[in-house]
């Protein structure tokens, strides 16, 4: 299968729905950005590096999940409701990598017996992201914050066996062919130092709440997704920065 482009290019036009959800947030972004010039709002950019961990659900048996790599970038913008604690809110790209082995069962010609065997599907995920929850200011360099996080997939591929397929949005079903990811929902947690004016250096980490459930063929593979509880979320551990312009 040819290689996956980019949601958005001539190839792959981006849809309706998330056209109308990306100029909805870029028009609240812009308007917060206008409004720091005449009210107590920070403007700046946020980027994470760090590690992606897929957490398996205890009902789907003989899945497991393995670490990758993590990272994101894009604007933040937060306003002071005291001089202690200011509400934030951003909207980021977002890469990540994982792999989940999945079990897939066969029979023995000879004997007659069952036997398994282990098979990789290789994750590689173009995300947008929304945030937004307080954030608190113990001191002039120290502060704290934690909010709510949604995750939609835009794009990306999955290796399995050799074999790679596609990854969609679930809500796009622009085409049969393509692995359908569900949109997620998590919390953050997250605390900076200011080592000099306008740059904050901390950790953030992301709790999934939702994740998705795996349609397993006969083969291992996986072929598609569903929201439920038996599901695959991720998890997040990154080294934060913050560079706040105004």
């Amino acid at each position: 299968m040819p290689a996956f482009p980019l949601a958005g290019t001539w190839m792959d036009p981006i849809p309706n729905e998330r056209k109308s959800l990306m100029k909805r947030l870029t028009t609240i972004l812009a308007a917060l950005s206008m409004a720091a010039v005449a009210g107590p709002l920070k403007v700046g950019a946020n980027v994470d590096l760090g590690l992606s961990h897929p957490l398996v659900g205890s009902d789907l048996k003989g899945v497991d999940g393995s670490v990758g790599f993590s990272a994101s970038i894009g604007p933040v913008v937060e306003y002071a409701v005291t001089p202690l604690v200011g509400v934030q809110a951003g909207v980021s790209y977002a890469f990540q990598t994982w792999s989940v082995k999945s079990t897939e069962y066969d029979y023995d010609p000879t004997t007659g017996d069952e036997t398994s065997s282990k098979v990789t599907s290789d994750f590689t995920q173009h995300n947008l992201e929304f945030s937004i929850g307080p954030n608190f200011h113990i001191n002039d360099k120290i502060n704290a914050g934690l909010g709510y996080r949604w995750t939609m997939p835009l794009a990306g591929t999955v290796d399995q066996g050799g074999e790679s397929s596609d990854i969609q949005w679930a809500g796009d079903k622009s085409s049969d062919s393509k692995v359908d990811l569900m949109s997620t929902h998590s919390i953050y947690l997250q605390g900076g130092y200011e080592v000099i004016p306008h740059l904050t250096v901390g950790l953030d980490v992301v709790i999934g709440l939702t994740g998705w459930d795996p349609k397993i063929n006969d083969d291992g593979k996986i072929d598609g997704a569903e929201s439920s509880s038996k599901n695959i979320s991720s998890n997040r551990y990154a080294l934060n920065v913050r560079y706040d312009f105004l």
